[in-house]
């Protein structure tokens, strides 16, 4: 429905100014894998750099590769990404 009211208005999605999301746990189940499909897509489409950031975190199957998980509960952007490889 909102991709018709988006073609009417002529609006479109909001976008982050800056790159960098928030790892809400509730977000993800007890194995650290991704349960609202919802909030992932918002975040791929809030900002060009999010679907970078998702796609290196997480693996295929949507679970978050060990060295991130210190992230989780936290702002994942590039700086955070680089200190949680560094352990």
């Amino acid at each position: 429905m909102s991709e018709v009211q988006f073609a009417v208005n002529g609006s479109n999605y909001i976008k982050y100014p800056n790159p960098g999301f928030y790892l809400n746990p509730d977000k993800l189940d007890a194995q650290q894998r991704v349960i609202d499909k919802t909030w992932l897509k918002a975040m791929y489409m809030s900002h060009d750099d999010h679907g970078d950031y998702i796609e290196q975190i997480f693996d295929a199957n949507l679970q978050l590769k060990a060295p991130y998980i210190p992230l989780i509960g936290g702002l994942v952007d590039a700086s955070s990404i680089v200190t949680a490889l560094k352990g």
